[in-house]
C-alpha cells in the first residue's frame, strides 16, 4: 500500500488526480480521527464541499471550514495570515502540519462560492489583462506592472490590426496607424483592456489585496476566480493561497490544543485597507 509520503512524492511530480487527493485525505482524516477529536473536530460529522488540485475542503459547521492540503506553499502563506483581519483575505483561526506527514490542516472562515457567471468574470479579467504576468516580470511594482501592461496592449493590438487589414500597412501604401480601421481597432480593444483592468482594481479590489498580501510577505499571482467566495455581507474574499511564495515557518505539529487562536475569531490584530 502506497505510504503518506510516497503519495507526497506523486504530487510534487504533478502525477495525482482528484481521485488521489481524496483518499489521501481519507487516509490523513482516518489516522488522525483520535487528535482532530480532541480539538474538538468529528471526523464523521465533515461534509465535503469540494476538492483542489493540492487538498480538499469541509463544512465543520458553525461557518468554518477545515482544509487538509499537500501545499506546503499555502501552509506557510496562511500561517503569515492567521490571527489577522484583512480586507479581501479568508480569516485563518488554526493550522497545523500533521505528525509524520506532508500533509496540513486549516481552519477558515466558510464563504459563499462565487457564481459560475461571476467567477468566470473574474478570470476572464485577469486572463485577457495577463496583468499576474506583468506583476511578476514588474518585480511586484504595481505601477510599472501597468505601464508593461499598456505597452504590451498597444503593440498586440497594432499588430492584429494590421494581420486583419493588410493593406494599411505603411509596407503596401497604406496609411498605417493613421488607417481609421486600424484606429478603430486598437481604440475598440485598448477600451476593453482598461474596462477590465479597472473590474481588476475597482471591482475585484486586486490592488488593495495584493498591496496586504505583499505587506505579509506574501507573492501571489493566481487571482483567477475559483480561489474567491463572499463574505455574508458581499464582500470579496481570496480564500486560496496555494501557489504562494513567502517566508512563512512552517505550521507545528497537531496538538489537542488550537495552536494560534481561540476556537472563536476574537479578538485579532486588524490589518486595515491598503488601498
Amino acid at each position: 500500500m502506497e505510504t503518506l509520503v510516497e503519495f507526497i512524492k506523486r504530487i510534487v511530480k504533478e502525477e495525482v488526480t482528484k481521485k488521489d487527493i481524496e483518499t489521501g485525505t481519507d487516509q490523513v482524516l482516518s489516522a488522525f480521527r483520535d487528535k482532530l477529536a480532541k480539538k474538538g473536530i468529528d471526523v464523521r460529522s465533515l461534509k465535503k464541499l469540494g476538492t483542489g488540485t493540492m487538498g480538499v475542503a469541509y463544512d465543520m459547521g458553525g461557518g468554518k471550514v477545515l482544509k487538509i492540503t499537500a501545499d506546503v506553499r499555502e501552509a506557510k502563506a496562511s500561517s503569515l495570515v492567521a490571527g489577522k483581519d484583512i480586507p479581501n483575505i479568508v480569516r485563518v483561526f488554526d493550522i497545523w502540519k500533521f505528525p509524520g506527514a506532508d500533509w496540513y490542516g486549516l481552519v477558515i472562515e466558510k464563504l459563499t462560492p462565487l457564481s459560475p457567471q461571476e467567477e468566470k468574470q473574474l478570470t476572464d479579467a485577469v486572463v485577457n489583462t495577463g496583468f499576474p504576468v506583468f506583476l511578476h516580470r514588474a518585480n511586484d511594482d504595481w505601477n510599472e506592472a501597468m505601464k508593461l501592461l499598456a505597452q504590451a496592449a498597444v503593440k498586440k493590438f497594432y499588430s492584429t490590426a494590421y494581420a486583419q487589414f493588410p493593406n494599411a500597412a505603411t509596407t503596401q501604401g497604406g496609411q498605417g496607424t493613421r488607417d481609421p480601421r486600424v484606429q478603430k481597432f486598437v481604440k475598440t480593444n485598448l477600451d476593453k483592456t482598461v474596462q477590465e483592468f479597472d473590474r481588476i482594481t475597482k471591482e475585484y479590489k486586486m490592488r488593495s489585496l495584493f498591496k496586504s498580501l505583499k505587506s505579509l510577505g506574501i507573492q501571489y499571482y493566481d487571482f483567477h476566480g475559483g480561489n474567491y467566495g463572499r463574505r455574508a455581507d458581499g464582500t470579496l474574499v481570496l480564500f486560496d493561497l496555494g501557489r504562494s511564495i513567502s517566508k512563512g515557518a512552517e505550521p507545528v505539529e497537531l496538538t489537542e490544543k488550537f495552536n494560534l487562536l481561540e476556537q472563536r475569531f476574537a479578538p485579532v490584530r486588524l490589518i486595515p485597507d491598503l488601498s
